[in-house]
């Protein structure tokens, strides 16, 4: 099985429009599709891209059977914040059986428990198991190649597999953008998430840190995951307790830090300093962790 390129990461927001409104105030997205409906999953959600980094806020349907439905459960226990990672991959069927092998449980579209391996289409692995939700998507343009198809979205979305989408475009907006830097998931067993990553996703560890206690890791050609272990104390450390080992951050290489820092504070958001960049404020962020770094992670094989 070939592990492509990240297909999104997924933001459960309260209100749509208003993350819609604060993605385009800070990053000028693309937009692959806005505020569809998915009546099997509850939600309402957009996809955006912002320069290699494909994100996709969504809003579970109103009322009780939004609630009863896999983001509507999310929402309700954990609030807005980033939710799930997800990959393009070549066989839906090979992964499911990777994750199987590792006594992951799987489901499917609408969280239905799966106890064979699909053809095709999207598998979802249990959270508890792997260290937040991971899904893998089989692309298809037509039947063959490319984005997913969706019954209600038609042709293909996704302008990164059409060949029309230029991620260098962002690097000459305010933000100053290169690239995603990193994805960070929380883990409290870093063993068993390496070899969940590993196993399941033929991700390559390229560098590790002790202090706080880090992997990270090159997933498909273009993505990388830091799984990090949270120090004893931190907000990470307490964010972990409180929810459970999952998607922490995405943090994005940027030419000028500083720059950075005053084109946000233009337009009243909020940021706090870290070592090498700075965190914007998740409540100016719809709950979302969003950091700009001015180095990628040393020893980044992407070049």
């Amino acid at each position: 099985m070939r592990i492509g390129d990240l297909f999104h990461v997924v933001h459960v927001v309260d209100d749509l429009p208003a993350a819609e409104a604060w993605y385009d105030r800070v990053f000028q997205p693309t937009y692959m599709f806005r505020r569809h409906d998915s009546p099997l999953d509850r939600r309402t959600a957009s996809l955006v891209l912002i320069a290699d980094l494909p994100a996709e806020p969504m809003t579970p349907h109103p009322g009780p059977e939004g609630e009863a439905g896999t983001i509507g459960r999310f929402h309700r226990r954990f609030g807005q914040r980033l939710h799930s990672l997800a990959y393009y991959c070549d066989s839906v069927t090979e992964g499911f059986e990777r994750f199987r092998s590792l006594g992951v449980r799987v489901t499917g579209d609408g969280g239905a428990r799966l106890t064979e391996a699909p053809e095709r289409g999207g598998i979802y692995t249990h959270p508890r198991d792997s260290f937040g939700l991971i899904e893998l998507m089989e692309p298809r343009v037509g039947g063959s190649g490319g984005a997913p198809i969706g019954d209600s979205l038609g042709e293909c979305y996704d302008p990164r597999l059409l060949g029309t989408h230029d991620p260098g475009r962002w690097a000459d907006l305010p933000l100053g953008i290169r690239r995603t830097a990193f994805l960070t998931v929380l883990v409290d067993d870093l063993d068993r998430a390496l070899q969940v990553y590993e196993v399941g996703l033929d991700a390559v560890p390229f560098h590790e840190c002790d202090a706080p206690r880090s992997v990270d890791l090159l997933v498909g050609a273009s993505s990388v995951v830091r799984l990090a272990v949270p120090e004893p104390g931190s907000i990470e450390a307490e964010s972990m307790a409180r929810d459970g080992a999952m998607i922490w951050s995405v943090s994005f290489e940027v030419r000028d830090v500083d720059a950075a820092r005053e084109f946000l504070a233009s337009v009243g958001v909020r940021t706090t300093e870290h070592d090498g960049g700075l965190s914007i404020s998740a409540a100016d962020a719809a709950g979302a962790r969003y950091e700009l770094v001015g180095a990628p992670a040393p020893g980044d094989p992407r070049g």
